[in-house]
This record gives structure tokens, sequence and C-alpha cells, in this order.
């Protein structure tokens, strides 16, 4: 019985695990409150103030009324590709720790 009980403990423990690393590593708050020295900067605060930056040139150029090529930028498809870099890693640490 203690067996069983084990084993169902392990499961638990690695998902808590796996879902407060995910956790942690999806946090830019602490690190953009914490750092001063944008070189330490982890990748979701670069990610993250890349996002910035696109929204600041979209609403820009409309109050501006600059051209609209900046209208068009694909902020949707960017957020998408900025969400695959940031949860990368932790796709290529996922498999190697379900495995063991």
């Amino acid at each position: 019985m203690i067996n069983i009980a084990d084993v169902r403990a392990r499961d638990h423990m690695a998902t808590i695990g796996l879902f407060s690393g995910i956790a942690y590593w999806n946090d830019w708050n602490n690190g953009l409150i914490y750092l001063t020295d944008p070189q330490l900067y982890s990748i979701q605060n670069l990610l993250n103030q890349m996002m910035q930056k696109i929204e600041v040139i979209k609403t820009s150029s409309s109050v501006y009324g600059a051209s609209s090529n900046a209208m068009e930028l694909p902020s949707e498809t960017v957020r998408m590709a900025i969400a695959f870099v940031g949860i990368l890693l932790i796709l290529v640490a996922y498999p190697s720790r379900s495995i063991s």
C-alpha cells in the first residue's frame, strides 16, 4: 500500500513542481521591479518590452498620422511568436523530465 501511495505522490509532486517552474519562468514582473541593469533581464522581460514597443509604434503612428504601414503590424502573430519563444526551453526540458 505504501508503494502505491509513493508512486502517486511522486506524480503529484512532479506535476506541482512543473507548474511552479512554469509560473516562475513566465514571471516578468519581478525582474522588472528588482533588476536595474538591462543586461540581467530575463527572456520574459525582453519579450514583454518588445510587445510594449510594438504597441507604442502602433499608437503613435495613428496619433501623429504617420504612414499606414505601422498600423498593419501583425501584433497577434508577434504575440504568438513571443509566447513560443518564451516556452521553448520548457518544451525542451519537459520530455527529459517525463522519461525518468
